[in-house]
Formats: C-alpha cells, structure tokens, sequence
C-alpha cells in the first residue's frame, strides 16, 4: 500500500463533537472563573479520595448524604488545579451561570450534565478518530456509487424491510449484495484500500458550548440537549484547529460500476467527496439559514470553506449534530416515523453548525513540524501542570501541618485545663465550706447569683468569719472593676459600702 497523500492536515471549519457515549456530571468535573475567562476541569477523583487526611469523612457524605449537597461540598473541597485531567473554555456564560445556580441549591432538579469529546486516555488530549473520517469518506462514496452505477439501494432496502417482517428471515441481504457488487467482499472490500489513522488535538484545546436546536417552525418548543465539548475551530476564533495525521491510499483503489471498472486516486476520491457534501451543505443553507440575518455572517464565512475547495483538497461532515442528510445516501428515504428528512438544526452556542472539517495534503515536513509544535505544546501544558501541582500539593501539605499542630496544641491545652480542673476539684474536696468559698472568690468561680446570696449573709457571720469574707470580696470586686461603682447602680453600690463599712472596724 502506498501512502498517499500520506500526509494531512486537517482543519476544523466549524464544532465537532465526537461523543463518547456517557455524560459527564458535577462529581467529575468543576467550573471555575479565572482571569482568561470560565474554564471546566475534568477531575480525578480517585487521586483527590486517596490524598484526603479524614477520608471517613467524604465516605459517610457519598453514602448517606443526597447528590445535590455531595456535589455543592465537592465543588468546594477540591483543587482542579492538583487533580484536573484537563481543561475545558466554556465559551458560553449561561452554562457557567447555571452550573453556579444549581449547584448552590439542594432542592435542584438540574442533571447539569455535559456530554465530553473523545479523549485519548493517557495524554488526555481530544482525538478526532479516524474511523469517523473514514466512515464520512465511505458516505459519499456510496452515494456515487448509487447515483451513478445503478445500485439502486433503495429497492435493495425496502426489500430488505419487508424481509424483517417474516420472522427468521436474515435481514439487509439485499443491501449489502448491492454494496459487494460495487466495493467487493468483506475480506477484498475496496474501502480496505483507504486507511486513516486518528487525529489528535493539543491539549486543553477544547470549547464547552451550548447545543442549541433551531426549527423550521419556531412555534415548537426546542429539545433541550447538553452543552458538548468541541474541537477548536475556524469559526470559535481559536488558534490550535489544525490537527495532523496520516491518510494511505492503495495505487488503485477500484470500485465497480456497473459493468466498467473505476480506478480513482486521491483528487478524483476528493471530487467526489466534495460534491456530495456539497450538495449537503447548499440544501441545509437555503432551507435553515436563509432567513436568519443573524447567521448571515458565520455560514458565509463557513461557504467559503466548504464549497470551494482547492484542488486535493476534501471537505467532510463529521461526529454528532451532522444531521441525517449527511450521513444517509441520497436515495436512501431515513429511517424516521415519518421517513422524511430533518426539520431541526442543532447549533453550537445557537450559532455554528457542527462538524464541518475539511482534508488538506501537506508535504512531509510540514507534518513533521505540525506533530512537533503539537509535542512541544503538551509538553508545556504537562510541566505547567505538574508545577502547579506541586506547587499546591506542598501548599496543602504545610497547611495540613500547621492544622495538625495547632489540634495538638489544642488537645495539649485541653488536657493541661482538665488536669488543672481535677486538681482544683480535688483541692475544693479537702476545704471546708469557708475556704472553699473564699478559694472560689479568689479565683472568679464563683457565680453572681452566689456573690450576692454571700453579701445578704454578711451580717448573720461571726466577727472573724465576716472580715475573711469581706476581705476576699473586696480582692474579687477589684478584680471585677465593681469595687468603684456608680451611685446608680444601686445593689453594687449598697454592697460595696457594707464591705468598706467591716474592713474599717476590723
């Protein structure tokens, strides 16, 4: 096999998402406003339960504490900065607000799912798989093949249909003997001739937008959907929508048509492609698009890419929000209720149709330079990363030892006070009620209510016994600041005077 043109440069014209399957929700992941604007942080949550001093803790919440308040005091217990996977902008405030509104309420019915792109598991950066370019590429294949060498898949389908009514009957015979006519066997099919390999974006490239759904008919409700992550793209404004990869085409890769053979090499594969995803691209323009001013701008722009094309150079459909013209054949009624062709369109933040991409040929060094700035770049991203970390893993690790020092003091303190208490009880046992009063006055234990029951018995005392008494008074008062108080306050004042009144005739 040989690679031919071997060397791609992909660009993402417009959002894709290529879904993994699964929803993400706030206990793997977290939203946080910074001074580069809102980004989402994917979590390792496994790492983050494995450092935590007081695990028990988060165990009992998971267990028996509802999902609204486990994921309101996740939020707020962790550090996407130490434990983030990735990093995600969020290109549209109202998913940032609503993340924040729901969040903060435990009465919240708010999923605040979001659908991620694929990811490549161990550099955590977003891949556009090959095998969605190539099933792209096999589409419009089809589709030619149909149109122009008497395929007729339509019959083959319906005959198809009418097959899976009797029961024990195998189904889509008929379909796909029309395709092995046109691309071969399984083990010889032409497709087999044409392999792409996976495209890999720099890391932390991504965009969180809104899927909004647009309707011919603006009177119906839209279907709510979940924002997705996107690919860096033309019309987001970024900078990192070049992706590179490698594509190999067999010398001759040979379909038949009809009762002639055709040999296409990459340009004539290209042209083909083009135009059925040309014709894609006009019929959605002027049935959704045409009488929104708003989206004047963005699908002019969007024209200029995908309905001119250099030469080599192929525009594809891909990943989620493609819409079911470009993924059926031409002939090919869909398989919907109502067998019609689509009334919505979903648009990423309300404004950019998703999945447009388109394949560009470049020499072997201009891969080679792609790949290595890609390398460099996720590099960079990794060490700020693991800097970060530990940065904030050293942060935390003195924080939890100046905690752990001052509960020791506390605990210190505390047995030192009940040491101290159990001391004093036991010296309070082995006083007599006098010494035991004078001791507690001395020392301030002794409540009001007490001090002022002592004063009203001053006078029933013997000489000896008023005097002691008066005397520790006078010593708790002045300690109190109530040895000088105004005529105003009456009780204290009388007291005092008592007091003064003893201690000048003892």
């Amino acid at each position: 096999m040989k690679p031919f043109p071997g060397s791609v440069r992909l660009e993402v014209l417009s959002p894709v998402h290529i879904g993994t399957g699964e929803l993400l929700d706030p206990l793997e992941y977290v939203m946080r406003e910074e001074e580069e604007g809102i980004f989402l942080y994917r979590l390792d949550l496994t790492a983050w339960l494995a450092d935590q001093p007081e695990p028990d803790r988060w165990v009992k919440l998971f267990t028996y504490r509802p999902l609204t308040e486990i994921r309101k005091e996740l939020s707020k217990a962790i550090d996407p900065h130490i434990y983030g996977l990735c990093r995600i902008r969020v290109t549209a405030s109202s998913i940032f607000d609503k993340y924040n509104q729901e969040l903060g309420r435990l009465d919240s019915r708010a999923t605040l799912n979001i659908a991620p792109h694929l990811h490549n598991p161990h550099r955590h950066a977003a891949l556009l798989p090959g095998s969605s370019v190539k099933g792209a590429i096999r589409t419009a294949i089809i589709d030619y093949l149909d149109q122009n060498c008497g395929l007729e898949l339509r019959k083959a389908s319906q005959r198809d249909l009418e097959r899976e009514k009797e029961p024990g009957k195998p189904k889509d015979q008929e379909y796909q003997k029309a395709l092995k006519k046109a691309l071969g066997p399984i083990k010889n099919n032409a497709m087999r001739g044409l392999r792409v390999g996976d495209f890999e974006a720099k890391r932390d490239s991504t965009f969180l937008v809104e899927a909004k759904e647009i309707r011919k008919d603006d009177k119906k409700d839209a279907t709510p959907k979940s924002p997705c992550e996107v690919l860096c793209s033309r019309l987001l404004d970024g900078s990192h929508h070049q992706l590179y990869g490698r594509i190999y085409l067999e010398d001759h890769f040979e379909v038949q048509c009809g009762s002639r053979k055709e040999v296409w090499d990459w340009n004539v594969l290209a042209k083909k492609v083009n135009h059925f995803y040309r014709e894609r691209f006009e019929q959605e323009r002027k049935k959704f698009y045409a009488d929104r001013e708003e989206l004047t701008q963005i699908i002019a722009e969007l024209s200029r890419q995908v309905l001119h094309p250099a030469p080599g150079e192929m525009v594809l459909r891909v990943g989620h929000y493609s819409h079911i013209e470009c993924v059926t054949i031409t002939d090919n009624a869909p398989r919907t209720p109502s067998g019609t062709w689509g009334t919505t369109r979903t648009l990423a933040d309300g404004k950019y149709p998703f999945g447009w991409i388109k394949l560009v040929p470049c020499s072997e060094e201009e891969f080679l330079q792609g790949v290595k700035q890609k390398e460099e770049h996720d590099s960079r991203i990794e060490a700020e990363y693991q800097s970060i970390r530990k940065q904030k893993k050293q942060e935390a690790q003195r924080l939890r030892r100046e905690a752990a020092q001052k509960r020791a003091e506390a605990e210190r303190a505390a047995r030192i006070e009940a040491e101290r208490k159990r001391y004093q009880e036991e010296k309070l046992r082995n006083l007599s009620p006098v010494e035991r009063d004078l001791y507690r006055l001395r020392t301030g234990e002794m409540p009001g209510e007490e001090v002022a029951s002592l004063c009203d018995n001053l006078s029933k005392m013997g000489q000896e016994q008023r005097i002691k008494y008066a005397r520790a008074l006078k010593t708790f008062w002045q300690k109190t600041g109530q040895w000088k108080p105004k005529r105003k306050n009456r009780k204290q004042w009388r007291r005092v005077q008592m007091v003064k009144e003893i201690l000048d005739k003892s």
